[in-house]
């Protein structure tokens, strides 16, 4: 009795430990802004821009004093001063394939494979919204007059800057194959 007790001690144990990891596994990565937030760089053009700002990336964006570099699965903020990590936002699931991205004076929107949009606050690296629009072939994402555009080859779709909520779609009509040849014509 008391091995078999043992036994079904080791199962529930082990169940219940391969359940965590897999809610751990889930959950996104968010660092949260590192220090205080970088100041813009300025309203002219520096005399020494290798002065200022160390690039060992290509940025999406420069936004106020910040660099947006999208990773693998994700996005991060880099001060433009010290190149180093402000804030990162990754995501750990199936779905987190290299994002389309997009940056405004307050927020950056990440757009994963999965259809997965999520709004992040850019001055503190916390998630404000997630929303989702599938995504399917050529995908491009727009920001501006508080609103977050996502266009894919099926349709348009327009999101508020600030909560995700969706404000409109629009369906895009299939372009036509290309017609053979006539079947009802002459040739003269």
């Amino acid at each position: 009795m008391r091995k078999r007790m043992v036994f079904w001690v080791a199962v529930l144990v082990i169940l219940m430990s391969s359940l965590l990891v897999e809610w751990y596994m889930e959950r996104d990565v968010i660092t949260g802004n590192q220090g205080a937030f970088p100041a813009a760089l300025g309203s002219e053009a520096p005399a020494a821009p290798t002065q200022v700002s160390r690039q060992s990336y290509r940025p999406e964006a420069l936004v106020h004093g910040l660099a947006i570099v999208p990773t693998d699965s994700g996005v991060r903020a880099l001060n433009l001063r010290t190149g180093k990590e402000y804030w990162r936002y990754e995501r750990r699931d199936a779905g987190a394939d290299m994002p389309s991205d997009e940056a405004s004076a307050a927020t950056v929107v990440a757009w994963f494979d999965d259809g997965k949009l999520v709004g992040i606050d850019l001055r503190t690296g916390n998630v404000r919204w997630r929303t989702e629009f599938p995504r399917g072939g050529f995908q491009h994402i727009h920001m501006g007059a508080g609103q977050v555009v996502a266009h894919t080859p099926g349709g348009v779709a327009a999101f508020s800057e600030r909560s995700g909520k969706k404000l409109w779609t629009l369906r895009l009509p299939v372009p036509a194959s290309t017609p053979g040849p006539c079947t009802t014509c002459r040739i003269i």
